[in-house]
């Protein structure tokens, strides 16, 4: 895991960019508490999700209106799925486990 900061300064907004390890990273505040996803939308790949709106339905990207459910990170109007990655809270800092960086073969 790795630290991404303090977590009273994500408990300020509702999304927040941070950048770990090279990877960008948006902390949802959620009713739940706080969920980290990669900044990336399942739809085609891009890296908005930082800015778009969280309302009741859940987490919609700005780019093509995709609305993610905050509970299982479903998407409630097409094909896709956010991935929560773990987290922790220790000392008032967040914590979070990074994905796994893809792996390629050479044939």
């Amino acid at each position: 895991m790795i630290a991404i900061g303090p977590v009273e300064g994500f408990r300020r907004r509702a999304l927040t960019a941070c950048h770990a390890d090279g990877v960008t990273l948006v902390v949802i505040l959620t009713q739940d508490g706080l969920k980290v996803i990669e900044n990336r939308c399942p739809h085609q790949q891009t890296d908005r999700l930082h800015e778009g709106t969280i309302d009741a339905n859940g987490l919609t990207c700005p780019l093509h209106g995709r609305t993610f459910d905050l509970s299982d990170g479903t998407c409630r109007n097409g094909d896709g799925r956010l991935t929560f990655l773990a987290t922790d809270v220790r000392d008032g800092v967040l914590w979070v486990s990074l994905p796994e960086a893809p792996t390629y073969s050479n044939f």
